[in-house]
This record gives structure tokens, C-alpha cells and sequence, in this order.
């Protein structure tokens, strides 16, 4: 991890006197819309988040964000059992501060603004498992918190990675409050559930925008720009067939070796609410067998990763099927988009977009 040093106006902020006694070394490695994270060592190094009572949020909403602080916690500690370090647990300064210590982690954030390379968006069981745990928050924030909105405000800075429990999780929930006490959308409520709600199963359709955002956050680390595409979704007078041509495009860019990923992620970005995937076929999510991880030397004692086909024969039938349909598709792909210009006479903003997405395509599909 690359820390950094504290910068001027933390030099102030307190740390609880139990971390002072038995940690050292502290650096801010990043901070949330209301708690910090420091490293420190004691026999190990570990990170220590702080609930920041200097705040201005933190003291006008106290009791729901500490609320949210320590429920952080307990969820955290009841999905990976020992990730967080109970005995550390202090509270401080007459009830206004608390704290503790959890194994090493760090959110992505830290990869997307380059800072440190967190995870590995090109390994597909990388990729498998952040859809796995990012999903299982989600279902517990959405029907457990009754938070709306969840990957649309948090994004993919906020989903964070233990690497010594090969774990993803979701960190900065009070984000989500904050927002709905700055707008007119409640998108987190304190309302004690119903047993009737408690046992209302979520599916995939009612959490079709979760899902969604969810699939643009994996774009994102995967350095995919989708803009367009989202714009496309939002436009309700958009043709379906359009849209997912522009959503197929981008996935055989971004996961060149994975087929079951590109039918996947399609589905997740799906218009159609019926054609997405259920919650138990995402969490069962399994790579293809063929694409394999290796390190290759590049020489000078450094290697690379990359992903290949493991069965030769399987790549020979593949490449070759791909030459006999590859200017099939792209002929009736192109085709298809000058029928919709011509027929459907979409606006000159759409008319650009879809331009843009018809060279790309013919970009990706000769290289």
C-alpha cells in the first residue's frame, strides 16, 4: 500500500488512546464522507478506522452515522470471521469517538486515481468474485437497510479488497445516507422492517439498477469508457436492439477471452428487467475453463499476465469459426444500424453516438 502523510488539517485529528498506547506509525491512507483510515503497526500492520467526530455531517446526523459505523463493522465480521480485530474496539472522547482495527485492505479507489494497484481486473476470477461479494452487500443494504441506489452512489471507489480473506466488500455506507439528507430521493430510511418485508425475496428485477451499476463499475476498472452507452439506456425512445448492440460492442472489448462474461454482463445491462439474470445464477458464477492465467517473462526478471486459451484444438476450431462468421456479423451489424438511422430518423445527438459506436465496433472486430 502507498500511504500518505497526514496533510496539514489532520495533523489535529485525535487518535483514541488505546491506538496511541499500542500502534505507531500512523498514516492516513484515505478517508470517507465520515470516518478515516489509517495504517499502523503494532506487531503486524493493520488499519485503523476512525468515526471523524470533527466532522460537520458526522455531528448533525451522530446517531444514524455511528450507527451505520458500527454496522459496518458487524457486517464485515459476520462474512469473514476475524477480518476485524474485536479486542481493538474503543469508544472515546465521552462517546463522540470510536474506533478499531481491521487485517489490511483497500478500496479501489486507490487503483482508479493510480495510486496502487488493489486487484487485477483482467483476472476472470477476480472479476467472478467482486460480483459475488459486491452482490451479497448489496442484497443485505438493499433489503436489510432498505438503502436504494447503492452502486450508483457508492460506485466502485467505495468497494474494498482484503487481500488475506480474498474478500470484496462495500465500505462508506453512510455516503448513501448523506445523500438522501442532501437531496429529495430517500434512498436510506431508519424504519424498523415488517416481518412480512424481512421475508419479501429480492430478485434480479427488483434490483435491475444495482445490477446494472454494478456491470458499469466492472467497465470502469476495467478502463472501458461506456458514457455513451448509459446514455442509450436512458433515452426511453432508444430501439432495444440498438442499445444492445452498442452494449456488445464494449463487452467484446472488454472481455476479449471470455465469452461467458460477455453473455453475462449483457444480461446484467439489459433494458429488459426478464432477461437478466437471477440472484443465485450471478452468485454461481464460474470462469470459463478455457481461458487460463500465466506469467510470461518479458525479460530482465520481470513477468507479465496474461490470459490465454488452455486447449490449443479449442482455439484452432474457435479461429477458425470466427473467420467464416466474423464478416457475416459485420456485414448484417452495420446493415442493421444504417436501417435504424435511415428508418427511424433518430435524432442528430443519437445519430453521433451511434456513429461513434459502429467505428468502434469495426474497430474491435478487425483487431
Amino acid at each position: 500500500m502507498l500511504p500518505k502523510e497526514l496533510p496539514a488539517d489532520n495533523q489535529k485529528f485525535s487518535i483514541p488512546p488505546k491506538f496511541k498506547l499500542t500502534y505507531a506509525d500512523f498514516k492516513l491512507i484515505y478517508e470517507t464522507s465520515s470516518y478515516k483510515v489509517f495504517e499502523a503497526k503494532t506487531q503486524a500492520k493493520h488499519m485503523i478506522r476512525i468515526l471523524d467526530s470533527k466532522n460537520e455531517f458526522v455531528n448533525k446526523n451522530y446517531d444514524s452515522v455511528a450507527s451505520l459505523f458500527i454496522q459496518e463493522l458487524l457486517h464485515l465480521h459476520y462474512l469473514q470471521p476475524d477480518s476485524v480485530l474485536i479486542d481493538t474496539f474503543e469508544i472515546s472522547e465521552n462517546g463522540k469517538q470510536i474506533a478499531y482495527a481491521t487485517l489490511p485492505y483497500a478500496p479501489l479507489s486507490l487503483q482508479i486515481d493510480e495510486t496502487l494497484q488493489v486487484m487485477d481486473p483482467e483476472d476472470p476470477k477476480a472479476i467472478d468474485k467482486l460480483l459475488k461479494d459486491v452482490l451479497s452487500d448489496i442484497e443485505f443494504l438493499w433489503g436489510g437497510l432498505k438503502m436504494r441506489k447503492i452502486m450508483d452512489t457508492l460506485g466502485p471507489e467505495n468497494i474494498c479488497f482484503m487481500k488475506e480473506k480474498n474478500a470484496y466488500f462495500l465500505g462508506n455506507w453512510a455516503k448513501i445516507f448523506e445523500k438522501s439528507t442532501l437531496g429529495n430521493e430517500v434512498l436510506a430510511t431508519t424504519t424498523i422492517l415488517s416481518q412480512d418485508q424481512l421475508q419479501n425475496k429480492l430478485t434480479s428485477q427488483k434490483l435491475a439498477e444495482e445490477i446494472k451499476a454494478l456491470a458499469f463499475a466492472v467497465l470502469k476498472l476495467k478502463n472501458i469508457e461506456y458514457g455513451e452507452v448509459k446514455s442509450l439506456g436512458a433515452t426511453s425512445s432508444v430501439d432495444p436492439t440498438i442499445y444492445d448492440f452498442a452494449v456488445r460492442t464494449k463487452l467484446s472489448k472488454a472481455f476479449k477471452d471470455s465469452e461467458q462474461f460477455q453473455n453475462q454482463f449483457e444480461r446484467m445491462l439489459s433494458v429488459n428487467p426478464q432477461k437478466l439474470p437471477s440472484l443465485e445464477e450471478l452468485k454461481r458464477i464460474k470462469n470459463d475453463p478455457k481461458v487460463e492465467k500465466k506469467e510470461v517473462s518479458i525479460g530482465h526478471g520481470f513477468e507479465e499476465t496474461k490470459y490465454v486459451k488452455t486447449d490449443p484444438k479449442d482455439t484452432e476450431i474457435t479461429q477458425a469459426q470466427t473467420s467464416i462468421k466474423k464478416p457475416i456479423k459485420i456485414i448484417g451489424k452495420i446493415l442493421i444500424i444504417i436501417d435504424y438511422l435511415l428508418y427511424l430518423g433518430l435524432r442528430y445527438s443519437n445519430y453521433n453516438i451511434l456513429l461513434f459506436i459502429l467505428i468502434e465496433f469495426l474497430f474491435v472486430s478487425i483487431y
